[in-house]
């Protein structure tokens, strides 16, 4: 990934714990004053992208630990892992086929890589719901009531369960 730099990158749960088991045994030979500012830094992710998620802090005005963090810590990890075009990004890093663990979501999260799940079927050609920022906590199941502007699958709101609709879907027509 290094060579290719995507600009975004989905994955099934799966690859992102691998990924995460091999950044894990990585991280346990960090000892002394790298350890400690690793632990800095994961913290002001985690306390920066739980507010963000919660809607109680503007993405655009972070705090100041999480800058330097970000500066210090972030952008060597991001670019030794090659995503360091794909957080710059909306939806950069994303998730779906099976439910994503919380441990592995809050584990990079305190990377400051966000993982987008998605939650949808093949027969309907992927997505119908995704976890925004700022919209409901992360989970696997979808929220009731939110529109995804990403997404462009009319839902039957008069029906439950939901129905979703659209040419895209093994041949319904709209």
């Amino acid at each position: 990934m290094k060579r290719v730099k995507p600009t975004k990158f989905f994955a099934v749960p799966r690859a992102w714990e691998k990924m995460a088991d091999k950044m894990q045994e990585v991280g346990k030979k960090n000892t002394g004053l790298k350890k400690k500012v690793a632990d800095f830094a994961k913290a002001a992710a985690t306390k920066h992208h739980t507010l963000v998620r919660e809607g109680k802090r503007d993405p655009a005005t972070p705090s100041w630990d999480y800058r330097i963090a970000k500066k210090l810590v972030f952008n060597r990890i991001h670019e030794a892992l090659g995503l360091d075009e794909a957080v710059k990004r909306t939806v950069p890093t994303s998730s779906a086929a099976a439910p994503l663990s919380m441990e592995t979501f809050y584990y990079f999260q305190s990377l400051d890589i966000i993982l987008t799940e998605f939650y949808g079927c093949t027969e309907a050609s992927g997505p119908q719901t995704c976890n925004m920022a700022g919209k409901f906590n992360t989970s696997t199941r979808p929220a009731r009531g939110w529109d995804y502007p990403c997404l462009f699958w009319p839902i039957n709101r008069t029906t439950l369960p939901s129905r979703v609709g659209g040419t895209s879907i093994l041949g319904c027509q709209q």
